[in-house]
């Protein structure tokens, strides 16, 4: 009886750990994720990451892992704001998933479409971290 008990607990725990391990990965799906740096140069409260390729309607992934400074940011497809109007304020570390309507909007007749997060300050720092356009 013990013995059946342990397996089973075993098996449980590996179940639990597998979930765990895939959630804490999903956002490197496609192998694409980037660091980013929000400097916001003098006389230009606006900044951008660098543009990736964006394949599923997922949300955007944006990881904080530096910030002296508030800030907005919401994302952009092809040029032009995706986010419908959901914008996020940032003021501390974290991980922040961002709605947008990327692929739906701007898709067109591609397989993907080029995505990017920007930012505009809310006074003078930087902030730092890693985004992937597919969560």
């Amino acid at each position: 009886m013990k013995k059946k008990f342990f397996i089973f607990a075993l098996i449980i725990g590996v179940s639990f750990t597998l979930v765990g391990i895939n959630k804490a990965f999903a956002y490197t799906q496609k192998g694409m994720t980037a660091s980013y740096h929000f400097g916001f140069l003098k006389g230009n409260p606006y900044d951008e990451t660098r543009k990736l390729d964006k394949y599923t309607r997922s949300a955007v992934y944006q990881k904080v892992k530096d910030i002296n400074i508030s800030y907005t940011s919401w994302v952009k497809a092809n040029g032009h704001d995706a986010s419908h109007g959901h914008n996020y304020t940032v003021r501390k570390k974290g991980v922040i998933l961002m709605t947008n309507y990327a692929v739906e909007d701007y898709k067109g007749s591609g397989k993907t479409v080029a995505t990017s997060i920007a930012a505009k300050k809310d006074g003078n720092g930087h902030s730092n971290g890693f985004w992937s356009p597919d969560y």
